[in-house]
């Protein structure tokens, strides 16, 4: 349980750094990226939040990305992004059907008479309300649509980054009003599609590393809503 304001900062920037690092890892893949595979600080920094939950799946999960790391040993940067984007390219980017697409309106409207589901659904037009209500525009440049998995993580890390800000300028009602930001969009967005993402994935590649970030991605976000569900009562 958390007590003090100075702890509440340190969690919101736990979670803030991590929520960042899972998004990083759902769009293509840059050498940074293949850095922290090689140099093992991605697995590092799971081991550190995700692996401390006590959850048997955590560290299934977190022991695929170290093989994969292990794996990559010996091999340059530009090589280690070159394999993981043509993965990524194949089941989230296309042409053609996508095993795992990365959308929250397309695996929320699914069915079996609509096996494709529909992109720009109300998930993907609730998404962007949210971020505008929050003051969080995407950039310009950014052509991919605002209900992808790396964009929905990326703007939990901006709130729980706020959060932090908040309190370490004192401003604990402005925390607890951003967290209940977070609370909302977890709620009504990411915790009730990121199981059926996450079987997509794990079930459409053969890749440790994409098997193992959909599944830290799945326990962390369904965590992060239990204690939030705590938080904000």
């Amino acid at each position: 349980m958390i007590h003090s304001q100075t702890e509440e900062k340190g969690f919101a920037e736990v979670r803030g750094t991590l929520y960042r690092l899972l998004s990083q890892c759902f769009f293509q893949a840059t050498e940074d990226l293949a850095s922290s595979i090689l140099n093992g600080s991605l697995v590092q920094t799971f081991k550190l939040t995700v692996g401390m939950l006590g959850d048997e799946k955590a560290d299934q999960a977190i022991a695929l990305i170290e093989e994969h790391g292990k794996k990559c040993q010996g091999f340059s940067l530009p090589s280690i992004c070159s394999e993981l984007n043509v993965e990524y390219n194949r089941l989230f980017v296309g042409p053609g059907h996508l095993p795992s697409p990365p959308y929250e309106s397309v695996n929320k409207t699914k069915n079996e008479e609509n096996k494709e589901g529909l992109v720009m659904g109300d998930a993907t037009l609730d998404a962007k309300r949210q971020y505008l209500s929050a003051g969080i525009t995407l950039p310009e440049d950014f052509t991919d649509l605002p209900d992808h998995i790396g964009v929905e993580l990326d703007f939990m890390s901006c709130l729980c980054f706020e959060e932090a800000s908040m309190l370490q300028k004192g401003n604990g009602e402005g925390a607890t009003e951003v967290r209940k930001k977070q609370y909302e969009f977890l709620s009504s967005h990411l915790d009730n599609w990121i199981t059926v993402f996450c079987k997509a994935v794990c079930t459409s590649t053969h890749s440790e590393f994409y098997q193992g970030i959909a599944q830290v991605s799945e326990i962390w976000v369904h965590f992060d809503k239990e204690e939030l569900d705590l938080m904000v009562e």
